[in-house]
């Protein structure tokens, strides 16, 4: 049995550090609600750095919403369970037109809580709110970032080094004549590493450190996309085309191997394109060292 499924992330971890260390911050505070600052740690912890950043601006600005809108509504609209519905549908409509929705939840609850509030003047009880949440986000985000923080730039070079044997495998199929060309698994790996370049381009904005230059990072994605485009026409044209003495060396010398192709027929269109994408994708293999 595989003991890897059982093994407690580092963000789970992480989590339940800045639940509690928010609710001791907000002890020694003397806060008035300590279920607000774990509920702000809890939503603010994120897979990297710079989502984290991004989540806890967002959660922030949605919960001083959520207030203000409970404010507002309590004062036109007393206390009633209709109203309340109303005030609900007002918060997520202005959440989901500034694209917070992540933040909806709990903006939500912030505008429960203080709508429902009876106990105590509810200008106050509005700021209380905030100021609890706000400790729990802010909390969240620098245990995020102090304690092994997720670093895109290393998952990015773990996925591109994982890319090119990938390529030179799906080469092997096309060069052999494979009935059956899979690059699905390519593309996910490529649409991974443009999703993780991002988050990288994201967490240099954030970073306190010397920031990295993302110029290398730029290169090698472009090289594995002209990679992907010239693996997806080699597919599409789904032919024996003849292959030319040029790309023939470079594919014995790249794959270790000796082919035995001949190419008796007249040089058609097709193998125009098929030479020239071969060309292409040896070329950019060749670059990514």
């Amino acid at each position: 049995m595989k003991l890897e499924k059982y093994k407690i992330g580092m963000r789970t971890i992480k989590t339940g550090l800045a639940v509690s260390l928010g609710m001791y911050i907000s002890d020694l505070l003397g806060l008035y609600s300590p279920l607000f600052v774990g509920l702000g740690a809890i939503s603010t912890m994120q897979s990297s750095v710079s989502e984290s950043f991004q989540s806890g601006k967002n959660r922030m600005l949605a919960t001083i919403t959520g207030a203000i809108v409970a404010l507002i509504m309590s004062y036109i609209f007393p206390f009633n369970y209709f109203c309340m519905g109303i005030g609900i549908i007002i918060v997520i409509h202005i959440l989901n037109l500034l694209n917070w929705k992540k933040a909806i939840s709990l903006a939500a609850m912030v505008f429960i809580a203080v709508y429902m509030n009876r106990d105590t003047e509810i200008i106050n009880y509005a700021i209380n709110r905030v100021l609890d949440t706000s400790v729990g986000i802010i909390i969240g985000v620098l245990v995020n970032y102090s304690i092994s923080a997720p670093h895109s730039n290393s998952q990015f070079d773990l996925i591109f080094s994982s890319m090119k044997d990938d390529a030179i495998d799906i080469l092997y199929d096309i060069i052999t004549g494979r009935n059956k060309i899979e690059i699905s698994r390519f593309k996910s790996k490529l649409d991974k590493l443009e999703a993780t370049y991002e988050l990288a381009k994201d967490e240099e904005r954030y970073s306190f450190k010397n920031k990295t230059k993302f110029n290398d990072n730029s290169i090698k994605l472009k090289l594995m996309q002209g990679v992907f485009n010239d693996l997806s026409t080699l597919k599409s044209l789904n032919c024996k085309c003849c292959l030319n003495e040029s790309n023939k060396s470079l594919i014995e010398k790249l794959l270790n191997m000796t082919l035995f192709l001949k190419c008796d027929n007249e040089i058609t269109r097709e193998d125009v394109i098929y030479n020239y994408h071969i060309s292409s994708l040896l070329s950019n293999l060749s670059n990514i060292d």
